[in-house]
């Protein structure tokens, strides 16, 4: 629990809570303390780089594994799919911070690219 924690925190602080609170809300203060880790120097940028993007999905997952079932039953001409869920507060908690800061994170790429994917931007 405590690692699925650690692995959507990162993003969340850094990308979530510093960009947006910055470019979306005006506020500059979360993002000059923490601006220096959203740019690192070129070796370090695909590290930060990755635990931003792929810790919350690792995190979800560690998050959403003890507490979701599924199983799979197969007849004749028919296969039955059953998910259940346990709830679990904090791994419930956990998992909904990690797909909201994933919305974020897909929705800014959505945003920041989508000029070049509809051919209004000539340079990409």
């Amino acid at each position: 629990m405590v690692l699925a924690a650690a692995l959507v925190l990162p993003a969340a602080a850094l990308f979530v809570g510093a960009k947006v609170l910055k470019y979306g809300l005006g506020v500059e203060g979360p993002y000059d303390v923490l601006g220096p880790l959203t740019d690192p120097p070129k070796g370090a940028g695909d590290f930060v780089t990755a635990i931003v993007l792929v810790g919350p999905l690792i995190g979800l997952a560690i998050a959403l594994w003890p507490v979701l079932r599924l199983r799979l039953a197969r007849s004749e001409y028919r296969v039955e799919a059953t998910v259940s869920v346990r709830l679990r507060g904090a791994n419930i908690a956990i998992a909904l911070v990690a797909l909201g800061v994933l919305a974020v994170l897909f929705g800014h790429i959505a945003a920041e690219n989508a000029a070049c994917w509809f051919g209004n931007d000539t340079y990409c």
